[in-house]
């Protein structure tokens, strides 16, 4: 027994050795395991001058790059971390070059070991590169009614024109003139196969991606978004290389609703495309959004049927509301912290759900502006789309167009597209970054095509 004793002890000093020998610095990766689905993260370990630690956090599956933690702490072979927003927190030992140890997050705890890693280069073969057989331009334009400059590139087919052309509207969330997300960039290639088919591309930078914007991106709501994208059409209206009789708009997902809202109150567009815009309110996007995705990620049915109540509640009181007060913020905190909610996660999901943005887009019925629309529409919808659901979002398209007598829409159904418009297995947006294919090539040639044709 001694023996085994002192085997053991001796066992331990030696990892205590190897792990006191080891660099903590460098780029780390651990697999997280929830549920049915796998979430990676990486984390970057560096000194400072001082001797200390920083740590950044990357989650390429959720678009999260270089997040900085609040706090970090190694300790001869400890490491701990932690980001206070998200309420995420990291204890792990360093032990024969891996990272063991426990990732927690508002009360749930599960185990999370990391091991060295290369920064990955995500493989996106889509992705143009020059020299382009058409023009490229760097072009600003005033959106007046708020008084902000706006920043994009257009881009003009060889020869003189006058060319048809498209603004390109970006999703919601703050997101640069190529719509960037998980490492793809679905507005260039866009504007890529546009133009060389003959049609000018706008794209341009929402407000909030230049610092001063930031105020006024605070505040938006899509329907202020839309005299963005609006400023952009008269900006082409402008232009002596565009024909001004055949100018549309083209939005993804948001930017599909707020094309909509262009069109109703501008009939000198020409057209609308639709890459799986809401036809429906966005409370309804949003439920069974969240009822998707986690049953797609392999949540059990006992909290599937859980999270259904408690937005419905939630949802309820906000539809019951005509402004935002310090009482619904309190009733939604009081909600949240009834079930089980730490109180500051619940404070900080209330004031998501109460901000200018979200409380204009949960109560938007954007039926009224499809309706309005009498430019030629195409509305396009991936089947296995988990953030906009074809299911949903399709039949509600197809009401709007025959109970309103509408000759002018074309609707479809593709069949394993995601909601980026990628060929995917589930629609699980965690696949969206391990995916290579930006945007479906099919995609691209059927929009194109019906571009030309109801420009004719």
């Amino acid at each position: 027994m001694m023996k085994k004793f002192f085997y053991i002890f001796a066992l331990l000093l030696m990892c205590c050795a190897t792990g006191m020998a080891q660099d903590i610095t460098g780029y780390w990766k651990g697999d997280l395991a929830v549920g049915n689905d796998t979430l990676s993260l990486y984390i970057d370990i560096a000194k400072t001058g001082n001797g200390g630690y920083t740590c950044k956090l990357d989650i390429p599956q959720q678009n999260v790059e270089g997040m900085p933690t609040d706090t970090v702490a190694v300790d001869g072979m400890s490491v701990a971390f932690g980001i206070n927003k998200i309420g995420f927190e990291y204890n792990g030992m360093l032990v024969m070059n891996s990272i063991l140890g426990n990732f927690s997050q508002n009360g749930i705890k599960l185990p999370l070991n990391f091991s060295k890693a290369e920064r990955a280069v995500a493989k996106r073969p889509q992705e143009p590169k020059g020299p382009f057989p058409y023009r490229c331009e760097e072009v600003s334009f005033s959106n007046a009614r708020d008084g902000i400059t706006l920043y994009g590139t257009l881009t003009l087919p060889e020869g003189k024109g006058p060319f048809p052309a498209v603004v390109l509207i970006t999703g919601s969330g703050t997101e640069n003139r190529n719509e960037e997300v998980m490492g793809h960039k679905p507005f260039l290639v866009i504007a890529d196969y546009y133009t060389r088919r003959g049609i000018a591309v706008l794209r341009f930078d929402d407000r909030g991606c230049d610092s001063a914007t930031v105020k006024a991106a605070s505040k938006a709501t899509s329907f202020d978004l839309s005299y963005d994208a609006e400023a952009g059409v008269d900006y082409l209206m402008g232009r002596p290389e565009i024909d001004h009789g055949k100018i549309g708009v083209a939005g993804h997902s948001e930017g599909g609703m707020i094309s909509f809202m262009i069109a109703a109150r501008r009939p000198d567009i020409a057209f609308v495309v639709s890459f799986a815009g809401p036809s429906v309110t966005g409370e309804e996007i949003l439920k069974s959004q969240r009822l998707a995705i986690a049953e797609v990620q392999g949540a059990p049915q006992e909290y599937l049927d859980a999270m259904k109540k408690s937005d419905g509640k939630m949802f309820d009181l906000i539809a019951g509301a005509d402004s935002v007060t310090p009482e619904l913020d309190e009733e939604l905190v009081s909600m949240q912290t009834a079930g089980g909610t730490p109180e500051k996660t619940a404070k900080e999901m209330a004031g998501q759900l109460t901000s200018p943005w979200m409380f204009y887009f949960l109560k938007h019925d954007p039926a009224s502006d499809i309706t309005a629309t009498k430019c030629p529409v195409l509305c396009l919808d991936g089947s296995k789309d988990k953030q906009v659901i074809a299911s949903i979002n399709i039949p509600e398209y197809e009401k709007i167009a025959q109970e309103n007598g509408k000759t002018n829409m074309t609707i479809k159904e593709i069949p394993g597209l995601n909601h980026l418009f990628q060929h995917c297995a589930t629609g699980n947006p965690n696949e969206y970054y391990s995916i290579e294919e930006t945007f479906s090539p099919g995609i691209l040639e059927l929009s194109a095509d019906w571009i030309l044709s109801a420009v004719k």
